[in-house]
């Protein structure tokens, strides 16, 4: 719970209302690219901060949701704030600088005591008129790290994100790294101390579920087989087509006929290309299932027998975590955010070069180690919940906001 009882005291001092006043900022979207599988996982993030602060903050908060949205989401407990974008304000930086100069005004004017975002520039440009409010960047990656790695942005884009994290650094912005290997590259960037902290990201768990049999049942996945999963949205960066050459390797290598499942699970703008690699290799045993509805998903972590995630660069993908938080374990394409967690998590998590002429065989072993019993099943659903499930999470951040208040006898 966060205690406002500071707060209000020097609300008080300075004729403010007596409300906590928590702005989160979605990075805004033109109508035009508001399918899921452009949005990125930014909106999947901040929503999820919004769903889960309810139970730890006190009444005394306010939250508003600051976003551009076609159809503006509905919470209970949290205003939204709408600020229209057009395609024109995304086609170079300096156009999306005026979009965000309007983010300035609209996030001054809310009179915010605590400002967060998942987003670089949106962060750094409303924390430009805002004085010295506190201010939290909750991010997946690191430009830095993106930069030495997978980096899908273009020169002059990444340039403006190097240019925010050095504003943030400058204005005392504390930074929530995602990932145990996250925190090392954010601290490698200036940022030290109390300034920088390690939260997970925030994993919603919408329900419990029924055995993997009958899962698998109402997905209509035979029980004779072994199913591996691809869950992500089908872009460049997430690089599906690794996985499936990856599968198609390891089907070789354990020999012809044996019964191994890939599902697909997504959408997204390579699905024509991916199908045109899938009938290309000749794979019967690949199936593209498209998107499908969030509250779905759980279907499929649970119904499969282990997650791949192909996807190099050392993001934290959020899926990995929704896999681990239902018993499924991952192999994953050298992904280094994905472990130092926990000692149990790091057995169920393992790390295979899917560009490796071995990928095949190093799968083969891995598919041994990760064969998991019932009790195993629930072990690592437990452990992961414990540290991923979004409650949790927004408590870490609970706590992180009420460090963050100001104090009363001016230190």
């Amino acid at each position: 719970m966060v205690d406002v009882a500071l707060l209000k005291e020097n609300q008080a001092n300075e004729g403010r209302d007596h409300t906590l006043r928590l702005v989160i900022i979605d990075p805004p979207m033109p109508s035009t690219m508001q399918k899921p599988f452009l949005r990125f996982s930014f909106s999947d993030i901040s929503w999820s901060y919004v769903r889960n602060l309810e139970s730890q903050v006190s009444e005394g908060m306010t939250m508003y949701l600051v976003g551009s949205y076609d159809v503006e989401p509905q919470f209970s407990y949290a205003k939204v704030v709408n600020v229209p974008a057009q395609l024109w304000h995304f086609r170079n930086v300096p156009t999306r600088f005026v979009l965000l100069r309007k983010y300035i005004s609209v996030v001054r004017d809310l009179k915010p005591d605590i400002i967060l975002s998942s987003d670089y520039l949106t962060l750094a440009v409303a924390t430009a008129k805002c004085g010295r409010i506190p201010s939290v960047l909750i991010t997946p990656g690191s430009i830095l790290e993106r930069r030495e790695t997978y980096n899908p942005y273009g020169y002059s884009l990444t340039k403006a994100l190097e240019w925010a994290a050095g504003k943030l650094r400058e204005r005392g912005t504390h930074i929530a790294a995602t990932s145990p290997y996250m925190l090392d590259w954010w601290g490698s960037m200036g940022f030290e101390g109390e300034r920088l902290t390690m939260i997970p990201l925030p994993t919603d768990i919408r329900m419990e579920m029924p055995s993997r049999e009958a899962c698998r049942s109402m997905l209509g996945w035979s029980p004779e087989k072994m199913h591996f999963s691809i869950i992500a949205n089908l872009r460049q960066e997430n690089q599906i087509g690794s996985g499936i050459r990856a599968f198609q390797d390891f089907v070789v290598a354990s020999g012809s006929g044996l019964p191994y499942q890939l599902h697909v699970v997504g959408g997204g703008p390579l699905e024509g290309e991916l199908r045109g690699l899938i009938h290309e290799l000749g794979l019967d045993n690949v199936t593209l299932h498209g998107p499908v509805a969030i509250d779905d998903l759980p279907l499929y972590y649970v119904s499969s027998d282990v997650l791949l995630v192909p996807r190099r660069y050392n993001a934290t993908p959020r899926t990995a975590q929704e896999a681990l938080c239902y018993g499924t374990p991952l192999i994953t394409n050298l992904n280094k955010s994905l472990s130092g967690f926990s000692e149990f998590i790091d057995r169920f998590v393992k790390q295979v070069d899917f560009e490796s002429s071995d990928a095949g065989r190093f799968i083969q072993q891995a598919i041994l180690e990760l064969r998991l019993t019932d009790d195993k099943r629930t072990h690592l659903q437990a452990e992961s919940r414990d540290i991923f499930a979004a409650e949790r999470v927004c408590a870490q951040f609970a706590h992180l906001c009420e460090r963050l208040l100001p104090s009363t006898d001016g230190g």
